[in-house]
């Protein structure tokens, strides 16, 4: 008597422990999911922003001032200026650093040009903000979320 119900409960442990396994499984693959398909997202903006950045900032080293550009560098300085603005967040939507980089990216050349090395900061910044961000949504520990999110403060 005691043999099918050993066989019974020893079935139910197994069924358990199949059941959570199957939890598990699932739920990690979709944290994997969600970071691969985030990083995916994140990464050619990254890279599209970094690009823009140096055409925007090499054209601003290499002329003093605007009127000295062929009509082709300052079609090159507008769009490389626009394509960033576009990518940055709206105005007043809670992102400061953004808000900070658009305020320096309008306006005229010399103004863009005087504050290169204060856009070139700023959207290191934003860089570093966004590879955070992954960090965190890609399953870190709660002591990892801490301590990036005092480092973004």
């Amino acid at each position: 008597m005691t043999e099918p119900i050993s066989v019974v409960i020893s079935a139910l442990i197994a069924a358990l422990i199949s059941i959570l396994t199957g939890f598990f499984t699932i739920s990690q693959n979709a944290k994997k999911f969600y970071a691969e398909k985030s990083a995916m997202d994140r990464k050619p903006w990254i890279d599209e922003m970094r690009e823009y950045c140096v055409e925007l900032l090499t054209i601003c080293a290499l002329y003093s001032s605007e009127e000295q550009m062929t009509k082709e560098e300052r079609e090159r300085f507008e769009k490389a200026r626009q394509r960033m603005l576009v990518r940055l967040n709206p105005i007043g939507m809670g992102y400061a650093k953004d808000d900070a980089l658009f305020a320096l990216l309008t306006g005229d050349f010399a103004k863009v040009k005087q504050n290169g090395e204060q856009i070139r900061r700023i959207l290191a910044e934003i860089i570093k903000h966004e590879r955070d961000k992954f960090r965190i949504e890609s399953g870190r520990t709660k002591k990892m979320k801490k301590k990036i999110k005092s480092q973004q403060d």
